[in-house]
């Protein structure tokens, strides 16, 4: 979802994750920043996947995928420190096995 949508926040969940509304479609949206350097300079954007709500974990997972896939697609370079919050939280969320997956690991910057 483009970051210049916002969508209503119909319930805030504890993982910082919230349920939204698309059209007729209740979702939960994972709203992360994340900053992007490049020999051009920094720059910060805010990316928020958006997951249809199925039951158990399954969108917990799904949420993690997309963020892991949106870094995988753009190529998006993270430091050691982003890599782990990522994955602390993807270990709450019980979707570690998303990130080693797509094997977001491999664009960890020092």
């Amino acid at each position: 979802m483009s970051a210049s949508r916002k969508p209503p926040v119909l319930h805030r969940l504890p993982d910082g994750s919230f349920l939204s509304r698309l059209g007729a479609v209740e979702v939960r949206i994972l709203e992360c920043e994340i900053t992007i350097a490049t020999s051009a300079g920094r720059t910060t954007g805010v990316y928020r996947p958006a997951t249809t709500l199925l039951p158990g974990n399954d969108e917990a997972e799904l949420a993690v995928d997309d963020l892991a896939r949106v870094i995988e697609s753009h190529r998006i370079r993270i430091l050691r420190t982003e890599y782990d919050q990522i994955a602390a939280a993807a270990e709450q969320l019980g979707a570690l096995d998303s990130l080693t997956e797509v094997r977001i690991d491999r664009f960890i910057r020092d």
